[in-house]
């Protein structure tokens, strides 16, 4: 088992840089993971304060984020979206199109 970083949290819902975010993804898919409640606490404090994103679409996020890590299938965790995007933001497979899974 491993931890994650904040880092590495933000790369999984924001998918703002791909490189990153494949590696974010690529942990969940062959190793099992542990989040420490700082990387919760400081991945919404990232999201609200440096991405401007409003609080209830990142709990939401955070939430769906975790309750699919608890299952073991990452494809309906969405990203946070900012208000008014009208899009569902959703966290796109990896290119493989496998489950991204806790557990490697």
């Amino acid at each position: 088992m491993i931890a994650i970083d904040t880092n590495v949290l933000v790369r999984l819902l924001t998918r703002d840089d791909e490189p990153q975010s494949r590696q974010a993804s690529a942990l969940f898919t062959k190793n099992k993971i542990f989040i420490p409640e700082t990387v919760i606490l400081e991945t919404e404090w990232v999201l609200r304060f440096a991405d401007k994103l409003p609080q209830a679409a990142i709990l939401e996020a955070l939430r769906k984020t975790l309750v699919a890590l608890s299952i073991g299938d990452l494809r309906k965790s969405p990203r946070p979206c900012r208000s008014g995007t009208g899009s569902r933001c959703k966290v796109p497979l990896d290119s493989g199109g496998s489950v991204l899974a806790v557990g490697g």
